[in-house]
């Protein structure tokens, strides 16, 4: 299937060594060719195969389970053609959740109404407000074994933008806003680790089934002189999408 390759490494009897054993041409590592030109006494075991196969991610592979059953290789031998086909099965789970209608708590989220003159100076943040974002379905590796881990990219849209590099969290008033002086902080649910904007942000282990909420608080936040805070409706927006790694 497309996204899922294959490395295989060939052991006993074509990793050389013993004198019972074909010699590789180069590393044991499909596809190779391997001689065996010297005198043997005792007979090369073509029985048993010692291998080690890994699965590879080659590309972008689609949500969901995947079932593989691929030939990967044939050997043969001078004078007997082909002796042996080679083949893999396995099944390949690309973790994944989906958002169902509204997935936000409370949209918009409410940071409620402050007085102008609680703002004194840049830097300035009222206490955060919590909401989440519920992500539905999830699926990921049942065993556990290779957990997936949600990231989260957030944007500004309907006008508000990254203030600075965007790595405070704290992005612009948009459309709608007549207040001016501050901007708005988005946080993980502690309240005071900011969430960077612009990039990926891993934030936790998703459920392998069911649903996964993830936690955050937003708060604003002052950046402008208390001479320059002018009150007013204050409205700010992000996008966010979720990838799972």
């Amino acid at each position: 299937m497309n996204g899922i390759g294959a490395r295989v490494r060939l052991g006993f009897p074509f990793e050389g060594g013993p004198e019972n054993s074909f010699t590789p041409n180069g590393p044991p590592v499909v596809p190779f060719t391997a001689t065996a030109n010297h005198r043997v006494f005792t007979a090369i075991p073509l029985a048993s195969l010692y291998n080690y196969v890994s699965i590879v991610k080659t590309g972008p592979i689609p949500p969901g389970p995947h079932r593989f059953a691929s030939k990967l290789f044939n050997g043969s031998l001078t004078g007997l053609s082909t002796v042996l086909d080679y083949e893999v099965t396995g099944t390949v789970i690309q973790s994944q959740c989906t958002v169902l209608g509204n997935p936000v708590s409370a949209d918009p989220v409410q940071l409620g109404t402050w007085p102008a003159s609680d703002f004194t100076h840049k830097g300035f943040a009222t206490k955060p407000a919590p909401f989440t974002i519920t992500l539905s379905d999830c699926e990921s590796d049942p065993r556990g074994g290779n957990n997936a881990t949600a990231h989260i990219r957030l944007d500004g849209v309907k006008g508000s933008l990254p203030i600075g590099d965007g790595s405070d969290g704290i992005f612009s008033l948009g459309d709608g806003s007549s207040a001016v002086g501050m901007g708005i902080q988005i946080l993980r649910d502690d309240g005071l680790t900011p969430v960077a904007l612009g990039t990926e942000v891993p934030l936790m282990v998703i459920n392998p089934t069911g649903t996964t909420v993830l936690p955050f608080t937003a708060r604003f936040y002052q950046t402008a002189d208390s001479s320059g805070i002018r009150g007013g409706v204050a409205k700010g927006s992000l996008g966010f999408t979720v990838t799972y790694q």
